[in-house]
């Protein structure tokens, strides 16, 4: 369910995010990063395996905006390390999904959602598109960030400077590895 409250609606609207069916095997996690576009709200952005955008102001229909395939080194999560994977039944295929999305402000205007676009993942990838809005979104073009500098670790948020795109911090977190420190960038 989806509340346009935000947006100064008073109605809202349920999706089954059926429209287009999301790709197969893709990975949710519990906590699936839901978020506003910030420049114009009419616009949504979730995430799993891969990240999906709805049309303007319609929750009922999406456009895969970045590589959709699991434990593909293309994908936003890439491939799951050996230690994240759970062997077991119950937690199968937990991990190997985005937990973070920061659209920047700067890049879109009242009537049009933001052009770049930063994405981390619970595999400790950080991304970034200055293109999300092509016109087709196997266009839509992915950089890895931090590669061999960042921590590594799961990507609990990220917050972009809304009057500057290039203006980003992410947070991580290592408490799954035992470390309880602090790891803002």
């Amino acid at each position: 369910r989806v509340d346009a409250a935000a947006t100064g609606s008073t109605s809202s609207t349920t999706t089954s995010f059926s429209q287009p069916a999301w790709p197969a095997n893709t990975r949710v996690e519990v906590a699936m990063p839901m978020i506003l576009d910030p420049a114009d709200p009419n616009y949504v952005y979730v995430a799993g395996t891969s990240i999906a955008r709805s049309g303007d102001g319609a929750v009922n229909s999406w456009t895969i905006i970045s590589p959709p395939t699991p434990d593909d080194p293309a994908s936003l999560p890439g491939v799951v390390p050996d230690p994240e994977i759970n062997r077991d039944s119950y937690y199968a295929n937990e991990f190997g999904a985005v937990t973070a999305i920061g659209p920047a402000k700067s890049t879109g205007t009242p009537t049009t959602p933001a052009s770049t676009i930063y994405a981390g993942s619970d595999t400790g990838l950080l991304w970034k598109t200055t293109n999300a809005t092509a016109a087709s979104g196997s266009d839509v073009h992915w950089t890895q960030l931090g590669k061999d500098v960042l921590p590594g670790t799961w990507v609990t948020s990220i917050t972009v400077d809304p009057a500057n795109a290039d203006h980003v911090y992410v947070t991580f977190s290592s408490y799954k590895e035992g470390d309880r420190a602090a790891n803002i960038w």
